[in-house]
């Protein structure tokens, strides 16, 4: 693991009452929400620290909905 390695996570949720048994509810859930790269780490031999390639992987938005009874 090289420095700048840390990302954040956000989850939002709306449930919406559809009649006095059924609820739906709609969930938006997203990883790596500030879109940080991450650094690798310095190549042991020379110090050199590459760009080329991110630790972190990229932002990714899952939604889904549930329906309670």
């Amino acid at each position: 693991m090289g420095p700048i390695t840390w990302n954040l996570s956000a989850s939002l949720y709306k449930a919406v009452r559809i009649n006095e048994r059924f609820t739906l509810r709609v969930n938006a859930d997203c990883f790596n929400v500030l879109n940080v790269p991450g650094l690798t780490m310095p190549d042991s031999q020379t110090g050199i620290l590459s760009k080329q390639l991110s630790q972190n992987d990229a932002r990714n938005l899952q939604m889904t909905m549930r329906l309670q009874w």
